[in-house]
């Protein structure tokens, strides 16, 4: 076996070419395989960042259009009489909704990404925010797909 592997450490000294290209196709081999495990990792195997995330469920309004079936968010009128009626089957019942809003300040408005939540999204989902505008129910306003728990 030593002399298979001096044997090999030889062949590679006599043509350097060969090696750099042996050398940089398994290091971007490498490479490329720890970064899409890190990202599938990251997206698919790590668990969700909620307390009890097997009991959280996702419900949402199905409207018949042109023969197919689409998903809606609810009306803020359904969400507040799904979540009236809830209390036997859900142990508590919250909204959020996509949206993007305008960050202002010194520069350019700039358009970011965000999450409206109903007030009681964080208690649900068994996470602690720290944001300020978090207020009492009276300020949920949006349709929005209904997350309970």
């Amino acid at each position: 076996m030593l002399t298979e592997l001096r044997f090999a450490a030889r062949s590679l000294r006599k043509s350097p070419g060969f090696t750099i290209v042996a050398v940089l196709t398994l290091a971007l081999g490498i490479g490329a395989n720890t970064a899409i495990f890190s990202y599938v990792h990251a997206i698919l195997l790590r668990p969700l960042p909620f307390t009890h995330q097997d009991r959280l469920v996702a419900v949402y309004a199905t409207v018949k259009r042109d023969g197919a079936y689409e998903r809606r968010a609810f009306s803020l009128p359904d969400f507040r009489d799904f979540r009236a009626q809830a209390t036997g089957s859900f142990a508590a019942f919250a909204a959020y909704a996509s949206d993007s809003v305008a960050l202002t300040g010194d520069g350019a408005p700039e358009r970011l990404p965000a999450e409206l939540v109903s007030a009681d999204y964080f208690s649900t989902s068994g996470s602690r925010h720290s944001a300020a505008g978090c207020s009492s129910r009276r300020r949920t306003r949006r349709p929005a797909p209904a997350m309970s728990c």
